[in-house]
């Protein structure tokens, strides 16, 4: 996972922002969680397999990779790479732009604004919330992922 995100870096540090590089990711975090729900699988034997394994197997992975991936970009944004904050703050105003439609001109003005007073900051605070949140989104993964892989 870090190395994919470190490949698009090092291509052009804008691409590590970008919206299908980012959803993509989520491919990988998938396609390692359904083989560890298979490998979890083929040890249980030729029996019945609840989702139950699965959801506990799948749900560990995307716990290790997301808490790996928030580590990695937090150190990078902090201290490997600093320029990110402005990059990242150069994609927001221009997805701002571009999907104004979407969120509203009155909303992208908000957050326009919010963005230049503010800046943009990575703090061991905002990072956990980020971690939290993404593991809720994980764990319903991790359940689909378990349900569709078990074996009645």
């Amino acid at each position: 996972m870090i190395g994919y995100f470190l490949l698009f870096y090092f291509i052009q540090p804008k691409l590590f922002f970008n919206l299908s590089v980012q959803w993509a990711s989520l491919l990988i975090f998938i396609g390692f969680m359904a083989l560890a729900v298979r490998s979890e699988r083929s040890l249980a034997g030729e029996g019945q397999y609840p989702w139950q394994p699965g959801l506990r197997a799948a749900f560990t992975v995307y716990v290790l990779a997301a808490v790996s991936y928030h580590l990695f970009y937090f150190l990078l944004y902090n201290y490997g790479a600093p320029e990110l904050a402005s990059i990242q703050e150069e994609v927001l105003m221009e997805n701002l732009d571009r999907y104004k439609a979407v969120v509203g001109e009155r909303n992208a003005e908000n957050l326009r604004r919010d963005i230049r007073q503010s800046g943009i900051a990575l703090t061991p605070g905002t990072a956990l919330m980020a971690l939290a949140r993404s593991i809720i989104g994980g764990f319903v993964l991790s359940l689909v992922i378990g349900y569709l892989m078990r074996k009645e």
